[in-house]
């Protein structure tokens, strides 16, 4: 390559990128160190939860706002999230359930035939 202006102002562009990923690195490395006893006591939380959760399978009596609470915590403790997100995604998009049966109909009926 010719060493002119344009080749300069790349190699310099990318001496900068080559430190600027070296930092995030290093700083990705200590919040990895630092917040790792975190997610490690939300996990045990979560799994400490599990079993609350699931007395109830027990047929303990339970006051009422308490089986309350439980019903609610239920599905965040057993990873139901995909239930949450999927009532959240539509609420956000409609989807036009009509139209779709009319466009599988003149669409994908002819390439049956």
């Amino acid at each position: 390559m010719q060493n002119n202006a344009a080749t300069q102002n790349f190699d310099k562009g990318t001496e900068k990128t080559g430190a600027a990923v070296a930092i995030i690195t290093v700083i990705s490395l200590l919040l990895n160190i630092v917040f790792q006893h975190a997610i490690n006591k939300i996990l045990g939380t979560i799994s400490q939860l599990q079993i609350v959760i699931n007395l109830a399978l027990l047929q303990t009596a339970f006051p009422g706002n308490l089986n309350n609470f439980i019903l609610k915590l239920k599905p965040i403790v057993t990873f139901n999230i995909v239930k949450i997100i999927t009532q959240y995604f539509l609420m956000l998009f409609s989807f036009d359930v009509d139209f779709q049966n009319k466009v599988k109909a003149t669409i994908m009926t002819p390439a049956k035939n």
